[in-house]
């Protein structure tokens, strides 16, 4: 299995889990009395909350970055390196010559 093919299954399958863990906290701050939504239950919650979100933005963002390099993945030339640098002496030799290098 080449990397875009796990990278694609397991964010996938960890998707999954984690809308459904997103749905569960959400049906219990409803299912919550109002009085227990104050204070250290309400900021756990929030806390698990964020860290749902992040952990789904991490997944959504590894495979938006496998996504980004299958489309701009070149492939391999090979390239006269003298050939290069010759260009480049060619390009600079105007500087050179003003300052005497």
């Amino acid at each position: 299995m080449d990397l875009d093919n796990f990278i694609y299954t397991t964010s996938h399958d960890l998707k999954a889990p984690i809308i459904n863990i997103k749905g569960l906290l959400h049906a219990l701050q409803q299912q919550l009395p109002p009085s227990s939504q104050e204070g250290d239950v309400n900021f756990i919650l929030s806390l698990m909350q964020g860290a749902v979100d992040r952990f789904k933005n991490t997944i959504d963002h590894l495979t938006e970055v496998s996504k980004l390099q299958k489309e701009h993945d070149q492939p391999a030339i090979t390239v006269d390196l003298a050939e290069v640098i010759e260009d480049i002496r060619l390009d600079l030799m105007p500087l050179m010559e003003q300052v005497q290098a």
